[in-house]
C-alpha cells in the first residue's frame, strides 16, 4: 500500500529487486556503489571506492606505510568497495596490501576492537590503522587506549561516514564523510518525482564525492624508536 519504497543497499539482488517491482509502487535503491541495475531501477549512486583512496591518501601523505585494514562485513559490498579504494591509493605509491593486515569482522564497535588486538599481537610495528566505517574505527581507539598507545603519536586512525560519535570521540576522529545527508536529500526527492511520474525512466544519480574530514586521530608516522 506504499507509494514508493526506498531501499538501502544490503545486499539485495536483482530478483529481490524484480519482485518489489511487480508490487508497482515506485523504487529507488540508495547508497549502491554497483550500477548493474541501472537499467531497471532508479539508483542513487555513492562512490565508496573514491572514499577508500582519500582515507589512504591521507595516511600516505604523512608517511604512513605499514597500515592495518579493518573491513566490516555487515554491508560487505559497500565494505570492501572501500577497501578496495584503499587498497588502490597505495598501490599508485608502490605498496601492496598484504591479506595478513587486513582484518574482516562485524561492522560493530566489538568487531574493531576485536580486529585491532589482532592485529596489534601479529603486527605491532603499524603506525596506522585504516577502518572501513566509523563504528569500527570507535572500537579500535577503546583497543589501543588498553594497551596504552597513544592516538595518533604512536598510531594514527581513520574512519569512513563522519557519524556524529566520530565528532565526539576523544581524540577526535579523521575521517572520510559520505554525505549521508545528501544521500538521504537525493534519494527522497527522486522517489517523491517518480510517484508524481510513474512512467519516468531508470535514474543514475551521483552523489558529490566523499570529503576528507581532518580531526586529532591522525598525524605524521612516528619516529624509528
Amino acid at each position: 500500500m506504499a507509494d514508493g519504497v526506498l531501499v538501502l543497499h544490503t545486499g539485495i539482488s536483482a530478483d529481490d529487486i524484480n519482485e518489489l517491482k511487480t508490487r508497482r509502487s515506485p523504487i529507488v535503491l540508495a547508497s549502491e556503489e554497483h550500477v548493474d541495475l541501472a537499467d531497471r531501477i532508479p539508483h542513487v549512486v555513492v562512490n565508496f571506492h573514491r572514499a577508500g583512496e582519500i582515507a589512504g591518501q591521507h595516511l600516505l601523505a604523512l608517511g604512513h606505510t605499514r597500515i592495518g585494514a579493518i573491513v566490516g562485513c555487515g554491508l560487505e559490498g559497500m565494505q570492501l568497495g572501500r577497501l578496495n579504494g584503499f587498497k588502490g591509493a597505495l598501490a599508485s605509491a608502490g605498496i601492496t596490501v598484504d591479506d595478513a593486515l587486513v582484518r574482516n569482522v562485524s561492522d560493530t564497535v566489538a568487531g574493531g576492537h576485536e580486529a585491532t588486538d589482532s592485529l596489534l599481537e601479529q603486527h605491532p610495528d603499524l603506525t596506522a590503522i585504516f577502518c572501513t566505517n566509523d563504528l569500527m574505527a570507535y572500537g579500535a581507539s577503546q583497543a589501543l587506549a588498553d594497551r596504552n598507545i597513544r592516538i595518533p603519536q604512536d598510531i594514527s586512525l581513520i574512519g569512513i561516514t563522519d557519524i556524529q560519535l566520530a565528532r565526539d570521540m576523544r581524540p577526535a576522529l579523521t575521517t572520510v564523510a559520505l554525505g549521508i545527508e545528501q544521500v538521504a536529500t537525493m534519494s527522497i526527492n527522486l522517489l517523491l518525482d517518480l510517484i508524481e511520474n510513474p512512467q519516468h525512466e531508470p535514474t543514475i544519480m551521483h552523489v558529490p564525492d566523499p570529503v576528507l574530514v581532518v580531526r586529532a586521530s591522525t598525524g605524521p608516522v612516528r619516529s624509528a624508536p
